[in-house]
């Protein structure tokens, strides 16, 4: 009896795990960039002597969809996306991260940032300008100037980009499962930006049936534990 509480109640907590994950695509399926988060499940084999061979669901990792979101056009110069592969680099509290979405803007002081006045990095280092107005990124994103090449914006992959952390606001991280970046030349998109490639038909559908399954299994647990009062009333009889 105990063991198919302890089964039930695995399968709750992973239902329960997906259902934020879920949340949390839809809650940024108009965040410019993001990346939709998946997770798989993993059967856990616990042998005891009181509950042998007893079979758990655990969650397994979270890893985020490559699917190219849309690219939208905006008209707007500044607007940047990535065409297939690799990421604009940015800089923030927390170190260097990756995004697919950037809307230049320079500073009072002139760092070219994004639209959260995070800096934009170029091949050497963080981009300073003079002016912006005049400048026009071409599909190496590279930084042109009456034909001349002010900076090139930096572009990088990592070995794995399934393994990278979302980390708000269309930002990713590197991590030890998505290794570390590296340079690459991507195909940059200006007057543009990536929607996200949260499908929100799916993903409302999704959340419906994990909530579903979800209220089944904490019926299944309510079910075990009055079957196991029960017998120990009847037992104390």
């Amino acid at each position: 009896m105990a063991s198919g509480i302890y089964v039930a109640t695995s399968g709750a907590v992973a239902r329960q795990n997906q259902l934020e994950i879920v949340a949390n695509n839809l809650a940024n399926v108009d965040t410019d960039g993001f990346r939709e988060q998946q997770v798989s499940f993993q059967e856990v084999l616990v042998d005891e002597v009181d509950a042998p061979n007893r079979r758990m669901v655990a969650l397994g990792r979270t890893y985020g969809s490559q699917r190219q979101g849309s690219l939208k056009t905006t008209n707007n110069p500044r607007d940047l996306a990535i065409e297939g592969t690799g990421h604009f680099v940015v800089g923030t509290e927390s170190g260097q991260q990756l995004t697919r979405a950037l809307t230049l803007q320079l500073s009072p002081r002139g760092d070219l940032q994004d639209a959260f006045g995070r800096r934009v990095f170029g091949e050497t280092g963080p981009i300073i300008l003079d002016d912006l107005e005049s400048v026009r990124v071409d599909r190496r994103g590279q930084l042109v100037r009456d034909g001349e090449v002010l900076d090139r914006i930096r572009t990088v992959d990592v070995a794995n980009p399934s393994g990278l952390q979302p980390t708000g606001l269309g930002l990713q991280q590197p991590t030890q499962e998505s290794g570390g970046p590296f340079l690459v030349e991507a195909q940059v998109v200006a007057g543009a930006l990536e929607s996200s490639n949260v499908n929100a038909l799916e993903s409302m559908v999704q959340l419906v049936q994990l909530q579903r399954e979800y209220q089944t299994l904490s019926r299944a647990i309510s079910s075990y534990r009055e079957a196991e009062e029960g017998l120990i009333e009847a037992a104390r009889s």
